[in-house]
């Protein structure tokens, strides 16, 4: 995957600083009491520039861009021989890693107050389901040219790319409750390892029975 330009880079630095600041002022002074023109403030930027990168305070704390991060570049040689719902699976646990960012203490600062928000105002943790489920509708088009890539004609596309579409919204569906309710904060990117886990084990159990 291409390294961002410069251009890019001071984008998502800017986005960056104005999450950080939404996170830390509802972190410290509940999510009513903080506005747009005071996040942007600690952010150093306007409030025009704020809603540039977001359309208003709940994308700010739950770190929902408007311009979506484009979903990961396959080089299927490094999956010769595997199945697509794994090759997608792969792929989306490394993305998950990346987004969680283990070896900036900055990123693990933001992420742990946001966790500690969300585990008291549930009501703010649905707005992750749902922003999960609008990145479902994307995964479309990823899933289908992963299996087109693969040789897979268009009637299997047809047929099987919605399951594996099921299948990982499942798993999302999975981490992001588990992620919720873990007052410990163990990594997103973890909750999914063990979502895909315990699915496999169902699944296995199943077939043995």
């Amino acid at each position: 995957m291409t390294q961002p330009g410069l251009r890019e880079t001071k984008k998502q630095r800017t986005a960056a600083a104005i999450e950080a600041a939404a996170v830390s002022l509802v972190h410290a002074h509940g999510f009513d009491a903080v506005t747009v023109e005071q996040i942007a403030e600690r952010a150093d930027v306007t409030p025009r520039t704020f809603f540039n990168y977001f359309r208003n305070k709940d994308d700010a704390f739950l770190g929902v861009h408007r311009e979506r991060e484009p979903l990961p570049e396959v080089d299927l040689a490094d999956y010769s021989g595997v199945d697509t719902l794994t090759v997608v699976i792969d792929v989306f646990q490394q993305k998950l890693r990346a987004l969680d960012r283990d070896g900036d203490a900055s990123i693990q600062s933001v992420n742990k107050k946001r966790h500690e928000v969300l585990a008291q105002h549930p009501e703010l943790l649905q707005r992750e389901f749902e922003k999960m489920t609008s990145l479902e509708r994307d995964f479309t088009s990823f899933v289908s040219d992963v299996m087109r890539r693969q040789g897979h004609t268009e009637a299997e596309i047809a047929r099987d790319s919605y399951t594996i579409l099921a299948i990982m919204g499942a798993f999302f569906h999975q981490s992001f409750r588990a992620w919720g309710e873990d007052l410990g904060g163990e990594p997103l990117a973890v909750h999914f390892d063990r979502a895909v886990e315990n699915t496999t084990r169902i699944l296995r159990d199943r077939e043995t029975a």
